[in-house]
C-alpha cells in the first residue's frame, strides 16, 4: 500500500505515453469524468481494419516483446459455443466487436523508455 499511489502514477504514465504516441493507431478507453481510474491494464482497440490483434501481438513477439489480445469473450469459446448471451441494440455482439480489434499492450511499471520506445516501433512498423 505504501507505494500504491506511485504506481498508479506509473501507469498513468504508460497509458499516456502510448495515446499520445499510438493513438493513431489505437483508440484507448476514454478518462470518465467521474473517479479515478488505476489503469492497471492498457488496452487499445486497433483503428485501422487491415490489421488484426494478433498481427500486432506476432510483431510484438517476433521482437520478444510480451502482449496478448483482449479476453475471449465465453460466447465466443468452444465449451460455450450452445450457450445463450445477451447482444446490445439492434443485435450487435459488442464483446466480439472489442475482441476482434483488441489489443492488450505491456504496461508493466518497471517498463524502462527504451522498452516503451521498442514497443511502440514494432507496432508503427505494421
Amino acid at each position: 500500500m505504501e507505494v500504491l499511489e506511485e504506481r498508479i502514477r506509473q501507469k498513468h504514465a504508460i497509458r499516456e505515453n502510448y495515446a499520445k504516441r499510438l493513438g493513431h493507431m489505437f483508440e484507448f478507453m476514454p478518462m470518465a469524468p467521474f473517479g479515478r481510474p488505476n489503469c492497471w491494464l492498457t488496452a487499445g482497440l486497433l483503428r485501422e481494419s487491415r490489421l488484426m490483434p494478433m498481427d500486432v501481438v506476432n510483431a510484438l513477439e517476433k521482437e520478444n516483446i510480451e502482449s496478448r489480445p483482449v479476453w475471449k469473450p465465453m460466447h465466443l469459446q468452444p465449451v460455450f459455443s450452445d450457450t445463450a448471451y445477451f447482444t446490445a441494440e439492434n443485435n450487435v455482439d459488442v464483446s466480439a466487436s472489442l475482441f476482434a480489434r483488441g489489443v492488450c499492450l505491456p504496461s508493466d511499471t518497471k517498463m524502462t523508455s527504451d522498452q516503451m520506445d521498442r514497443v511502440v516501433r514494432v507496432c508503427e512498423s505494421l
